[in-house]
């Protein structure tokens, strides 16, 4: 158990009603969509509303919520993100026909509910295709009217979340109904040992997702270094046009793959992120449950009592949770008028020496000052296309600054800031490190590499 524990203020209030309810969804590949619960703490309080598209720490497929002991009159219901809300059905029916309006599920108080929704469907045809609590004996008035699950479709049934220091408890005090206070005390600092346990572990996963993000976040911003270089070099070099072509295109394709990289890289630490989050959170309810048993049966427990046998933790955590290419054209028609126009001369030219030969020659003068007159219509077209290709350098050239301008920015801003998920990161190391009551700036650089620019 850690040294000189803290509990947070009205902790023996909370700890007191510390029941909860664990919402969760699972939603197919064809659409995003957001898990919204909505719940009064007193009646003289406006609703609080929580969204999972809202809370950076939920993904876009699935989502997890846990209900705090002081919500009343809760109101869980979904929407498909920038379109319509979720539409009711009629689950138990074979084919599952619409019903009116959105769906909405309504729970009076929270009572160790632990439910899965399953969501399918497009984004204007979106629908709760299954509902299963896995708690048994919890109180639910429409669970016959509701819930529904077919292991043939939806796969086995949802098992009971697991919650470490609940777990722990229970193994200390054996038969919890027959065991002594002392037994439950002693149960109840196992659980606080197993809780502080479980934050070193996420401080560590935390660190790690730190460390990989950070090795990302260098390799991304050089390569787009690199992508920048290239597309400040193209427009510098458009007096050769192929050496200007390929170093767009080289500009162009490492800009591409690194923002493909990023975006891939990206969802794979986000989803660490959220898998680690999900252990602590969990761990954090197993211990609200086991203050919960043994203040239903010993309610006359002290804070000091508490304080002495809770380890060190922070209940006030359990109700905070929540992105040139080059044409060459007119290029070679240019050059074929240039050829024209020497072509014409040199006709010109023979028309004048044979010209008292004009008389004995007339038909073949005919055909030549035919030939003349077509020559020079290709001059002139060689002229067009000329004008045509200087104009198409000329808006290469503007676009290759604008290109070059853009992606400069690009990669100084990115060298400059981090993003908000690793902002999000840090500031959860810090609220980590105050729980176990470690310095918040650490004088070993390995644990932070690089310092946060803001």
């Amino acid at each position: 158990m850690l040294a000189d524990p803290v509990i947070g203020q009205n902790a023996v209030a909370r700890a007191r009603q510390s029941k909860y309810d664990i919402y969760r969804f699972v939603g197919d590949r064809w659409c995003w969509r957001e898990m919204i619960v909505e719940y009064r703490v007193a009646e003289d309080q406006p609703l609080t509303k929580w969204s999972s598209w809202e809370d950076p720490k939920q993904g876009k497929y699935s989502a997890e919520y846990f209900v705090p002991s002081c919500a009343r009159d809760i109101i869980v219901r979904f929407k498909v993100v920038g379109g319509p809300d979720v539409r009711s059905c009629e689950r138990k029916h074979p084919g599952q026909p619409w019903l009116r309006g959105r769906e909405e599920f309504h729970f009076a108080a929270p009572a160790y509910r632990d439910i899965t929704f399953v969501l399918e469907g497009t984004s204007l045809l979106s629908f709760v295709a299954a509902v299963w609590d896995t708690n048994r004996n919890s109180p639910w008035t429409q669970r016959e009217q509701l819930e529904h699950w077919s292991p043939s479709v939806h796969g086995p049934l949802p098992l009971p979340m697991s919650l470490p220091p609940y777990d722990v408890f229970l193994r200390t005090v054996a038969d919890i109904n027959l065991a002594t206070r002392e037994t439950l005390l002693n149960g109840l600092i196992a659980a606080g040992e197993a809780h502080a346990a479980a934050l070193h572990r996420y401080k560590t996963d935390l660190l790690r997702i730190d460390k990989k993000y950070s090795v990302r976040w260098a390799i991304v911003n050089s390569v787009k270094t690199a992508s920048a270089g290239l597309a400040v070099a193209a427009p510098c070099t458009l007096a050769v046009p192929p050496v200007s072509l390929v170093l767009g295109l080289c500009g162009a394709a490492t800009g591409i793959g690194a923002f493909v990289g990023d975006a891939v890289t990206g969802a794979i630490f986000k989803s660490e992120f959220r898998d680690a989050v999900a252990i602590e959170h969990r761990s954090l309810i197993g211990l609200l449950r086991a203050f919960d048993e043994v203040l239903e049966r010993h309610p006359n427990l002290t804070e000091e009592e508490l304080h002495r046998h809770g380890g060190r933790m922070d209940l006030e955590r359990a109700q905070q949770y929540h992105r040139q290419q080059r044409h060459e054209v007119g290029h070679v028609a240019a050059e074929a008028g240039h050829g024209a126009i020497h072509v014409a001369e040199m006709i010109v030219e023979i028309i004048h020496a044979v010209g008292e030969a004009e008389e004995a020659a007339g038909p073949l003068l005919r055909s030549a000052l035919q030939g003349a007159t077509q020559a020079a219509r290709g001059a002139q077209a060689g002229r067009a296309a000329q004008g045509a290709a200087q104009v198409v350098l000329r808006v290469q050239l503007v676009l290759g600054i604008v290109g070059a301008v853009v992606a400069v920015g690009d990669c100084a801003y990115s060298w400059t800031h981090r993003d908000s998920f690793q902002k999000l990161i840090r500031k959860e190391l810090i609220a980590v490190r105050r729980l176990l009551q470690l310095p918040e700036n650490p004088d070993n650089e390995e644990e932070l590499p690089l310092v946060e620019r803001q």
